[in-house]
């Protein structure tokens, strides 16, 4: 992080705005990746542990159902053999219509910090807005340098809808 954080100061005392704008949605992107990946490790060792309970059961019960339905949605968006056959095994057991109800309705049964679609343009333009100035002050470069982008994203709200990152917080 501080090797990336270093290249964008670079960047920005070389007046190179683009080329570290793009470095910032990089950096904010591959966290948001690793929070999904995590969260995703959490839901496996969930459904390990309950094995015994979805073996036995025929309907999937309420409290496992954000589990389930994360993994049939994040193993049609990531290359992972065994999450692929796991959504493959829970949509044998509870049905492929399972499959269609998560495409339609993604934010209702998927964990939000799973969900790929949050990587919204407005929230990514303000984030990636809000971290430039702290890497701005933190490196003792003027923080106008950060304010690169259009007039008209300078109106958008500083919060945003989707989750941030705790590691974002601290490590910038």
């Amino acid at each position: 992080v501080k090797q990336k954080k270093r290249e964008i100061a670079d960047l920005l005392r070389g007046d190179r705005m683009e080329q570290a704008r793009i470095r910032v949605e990089h950096v904010i992107r591959q966290d948001w990746m690793i929070e999904a990946y995590d969260v995703l490790e959490l839901f496996a060792d969930l459904l390990v542990a309950r094995f015994g309970l979805i073996e036995h059961e025929k309907a999937l019960l309420p409290d496992l159902r954000e589990a389930v339905c994360t993994m049939i949605y994040a193993a049609k968006r990531v290359d992972v053999k065994e999450l692929k056959v796991c959504a493959k095994e829970f949509l044998s057991k509870y049905g492929s219509h399972l499959s269609n109800d998560i495409e339609k309705k993604p934010d209702q049964d998927v964990n939000a910090r799973v969900s790929f679609d949050r990587c919204t343009i407005k929230g990514t333009l303000v984030l990636t807005r809000l971290l430039s100035i702290r890497l701005c002050k933190s490196s003792g470069i003027q923080p106008q340098k950060a304010l690169w982008l259009p007039s008209t994203c300078s109106k958008l709200p500083v919060t945003t809808t989707f989750p941030t990152n705790r590691n974002l917080k601290t490590c910038w």
